[in-house]
């Protein structure tokens, strides 16, 4: 999901494609906003033909990569658009009575004792008041699906290579990494770059381990008594209107140090 308008889903975009929850759909639409539908599906139909591998044109991959080209080329109309649905809800939740507020939360999941302490007038504004129904990450896109779905091998493959044929001078320098602090990751990072098509020497690849240590000198890692390697620190945070903003300090770059795009698997 692109988009995490709520904790609780019930439903999904299943495989038969009969169902969608209602935060998939806004996301959806808001693709439709963000960038022009004709331009994206000429340009898209010319580039399956004219690749250099040929990707069957399935309409749920189709679709991924219009998202994640929503975000990357004018999040800030995904963003906005994002922010006036939750400003809807927020009107549509603060004019219900508190019977209305508990039934309208426990037909989205929310269990009776939490729906109960949400519908108070205090519990509602808490909430909409620190947490954003937003992406809340900026400048980050998620994709998400089964194995075999076609997320690195097509989404991120046809996002990237879009992006590299139609906008050339805005998306030279392209980094990948895949998640896990072995080195063996960074041979998985490596065999992402050749999946999504990336020349050797524009692209660098990393573990998480190594893409971590640019970003943060505060991550700590410990290792068991088998070998393996994970963190003992947990992400410090705080939330600043609405926002989860990191507690770890950050390394500065300069813009000429850093990547267009850091394309990461299995995170």
């Amino acid at each position: 999901m692109l988009f995490n308008l709520g904790d609780s889903r019930t439903t999904l975009l299943t495989e038969v494609a009969d169902d969608i929850d209602e935060s998939s759909f806004i996301g959806y639409l808001v693709s439709k906003i963000a960038i022009n539908s004709n331009d994206f599906y000429s340009k898209y139909k010319d580039f399956l033909k004219d690749g250099d591998k040929k990707i069957a044109p399935l309409l749920g991959q189709e679709i991924g990569v219009q998202l994640h080209l929503a975000n990357i080329l004018n999040g800030n109309v995904v963003t906005k658009a994002i922010r006036a649905y939750r400003n809807s809800l927020y009107n549509y939740f603060k004019n219900l009575s508190f019977e209305d507020r508990v039934e309208f939360l426990e037909k989205n999941g929310i269990s009776k004792n939490t729906a109960h302490i949400i519908s108070t007038q205090r519990g509602f504004e808490k909430v909409f008041s620190s947490f954003d129904l937003v992406p809340q990450y900026t400048n980050i896109t998620f994709s998400d699906g089964i194995a075999g779905s076609g997320k690195t091998a097509a989404i991120m493959r046809n996002t990237i290579k879009f992006l590299q044929k139609y906008y050339p001078d805005n998306f030279t320098k392209i980094w990948t990494a895949h998640g896990g602090d072995s080195d063996t990751e960074t041979t998985f990072a490596e065999g992402l770059r050749k999946s999504i098509g990336l020349a050797e020497d524009s692209s660098m690849t990393f573990n998480k381990k190594d893409l971590m240590d640019m970003i943060t000198p505060d991550r700590k890692l410990t290792t068991d008594a088998s070998g393996k390697v994970y963190e003992f620190k947990d992400i410090d945070y705080k939330i600043i209107n609405g926002q989860l903003v990191s507690n770890w300090k950050l390394k500065s770059y300069s813009k000429e140090e850093l990547p267009d795009i850091i394309v990461v698997d299995e995170a």
